[in-house]
Parts: C-alpha cells; structure tokens; sequence
C-alpha cells in the first residue's frame, strides 16, 4: 500500500492492515510506504503539514510516527 493508510484513522488502518496481510499467501509480505512525523512531533514540518491537510479534508484521518505505525 502506497499512500493509503494516512487516509484513515487508526482503527480502520489497523483493520486494512489485518485484511490485507490475512488476505496474502502464505510466505506473502506486506509493504507499506507513507510519510512518517518524528516521534516528538516536531522535526518534520512538511509531514506535520500534510497530517493538518489530512485532518482538515478526512475529520479523522492524520499521518502517523513510526511507533504509531506498528502498534
């Protein structure tokens, strides 16, 4: 997945997760690329700007950290 998971918030993303690695072979992988903040939620301006735009158009949905993204 490319860019898909910041379009939702952290139950459905974590759902689309499950799905889609349940849906795969055995042996499959999963890969998925978004823009990551820092975990202080300071270092990364750009990445905090586009998790502000995706809260402003979605209402839930928002870009994530790093440990965010695997809990």
């Amino acid at each position: 997945m490319s860019m898909i998971l910041h379009d939702w918030n952290r139950w459905r993303r974590k759902l689309l997760v499950k799905k889609t690695c349940d849906a795969l072979p055995v042996g499959g992988g999963f890969i998925g690329i978004e823009t990551l903040i820092d975990d202080a939620h300071r270092g990364y301006t750009i990445g905090m700007f586009l998790s502000l735009t995706m809260l402003m158009e979605f209402g839930k949905a928002f870009d994530f950290t790093r440990s965010e993204s695997i809990s």
